[in-house]
């Protein structure tokens, strides 16, 4: 099976408008675009909720087969009808877009956990949800020691109130398969660690 190999030259947008500016900015778009079947589609009218990229890291301590992840209060979790303090990994948003996601992963990991990285192991940089945001994570592992035990942490300028917990991975993972985690950028980084953790066990140590 081969893809379609469509190219931006494939899209038209006919026209687009700023409906909104704040932490997030929302725009209208009308578009159309080439069909798999030949020839062009339907006009369509769609909204976009803009957002700047994001960079993820679950911190790992190879040598004590440690993990580090943080809860904290989010409230579109809660007005989706989950738990809304949500099990996650260490995560921010680029500071602009020039920034690299490997200076926002160790900032965020000092901010969020305490924690300094001494090697990034890149993931996978997905979107975030691309039927509705512009939203790239760059998803990441990073080598670091931890002790075990929990810690508070966050900016309070930015309203943060983070619990960082140090637990075996075997009880992170046992969280994940018992339907804690909820949040994507927790599974997949996860997921990752458990397809890799014995070659980064053996590389990092």
């Amino acid at each position: 099976m081969t893809f379609a190999r469509f190219t931006p030259a494939d899209v038209e947008l006919l026209a687009s408008e700023a409906l909104h500016e704040g932490f997030l900015r929302l725009s209208r778009h009308r578009v159309r675009h080439r069909l798999f079947a030949g020839g062009w589609g339907a006009e369509q009218e769609r909204e976009v909720v803009h957002r700047r990229p994001a960079a993820a890291v679950l911190p790992y301590d190879p040598a004590r087969d440690l993990v580090v992840l943080i809860e904290q209060f989010r409230l579109p979790a809660l007005l989706a009808g989950r738990d809304p303090w949500q099990i996650e990994v260490v995560a921010g948003l680029l500071d602009r877009e020039a920034e690299a996601p490997e200076t926002v992963a160790r900032r965020e990991a000092r901010e969020e956990a305490g924690l300094e990285l001494t090697a990034l192991e890149p993931v996978a940089s997905l979107l975030a949800s691309p039927g509705g945001t512009t939203e790239v994570i760059h998803h990441f592992v990073g080598r670091t020691g931890i002790d075990p035990g929990e810690s508070l942490h966050g900016l309070l300028e930015e309203q943060e109130d983070i619990r960082a917990q140090a637990l075996p991975f075997a009880e992170a993972w046992a969280l994940l398969e018992a339907g804690r985690v909820g949040n994507a950028s927790a599974w997949i980084c996860l997921a990752w660690l458990k397809l890799n953790r014995e070659r980064l066990r053996e590389t990092w140590r």
